[in-house]
């Protein structure tokens, strides 16, 4: 008479298994890279407007120099100055801008990677009564 544990120590191979472990690994793997990747708008977002702010008053290479140089440090950035579009409206003290970027995810064991085209905005009003911003 056969009991239930032995029966269950007794198993056999099953492709299954590797299958579902693979596909673990792959979406773990995934999840950790394409992430950070959606969210790197919000970093660049605040690093665009944080050097609007500081450079508002000066000229627009400034601030896109400004923008490069905080950029430059993290190598999962492409862009060149010409990816930064700065409006000043002429009425009002309101700057626009937008940086279109290249976020790039490395796939691993590979010298291939994915691009991710992206893009942040950054909306600031230096009015009297928004001064602080």
């Amino acid at each position: 008479m056969k009991t239930k544990s032995s029966a269950i120590v007794r198993g056999e191979f099953n492709y299954i298994t590797p299958i579902l472990l693979f596909i673990l690994v792959v979406g773990g793997w995934a999840l950790y890279a394409f992430i950070p990747g959606y969210y790197s708008s919000a970093k660049v977002s605040g690093i665009l407007g944080d050097a609007i702010i500081r450079h508002h008053r000066e000229s627009d290479e400034v601030v896109k120099e400004e923008v490069i140089k905080a950029l430059s440090s993290f190598s999962e950035y492409e862009l060149t100055p010409e990816d930064i579009s700065i409006l000043r409206d002429e009425k009002s003290p309101v700057i626009n801008a937008t940086v279109h970027y290249i976020y790039v995810i490395r796939i691993p064991f590979t010298q291939k990677r994915i691009d991710l085209n992206m893009e942040a905005k950054a909306y600031k009003d230096f009015t009297l009564s928004n001064s602080l911003n």
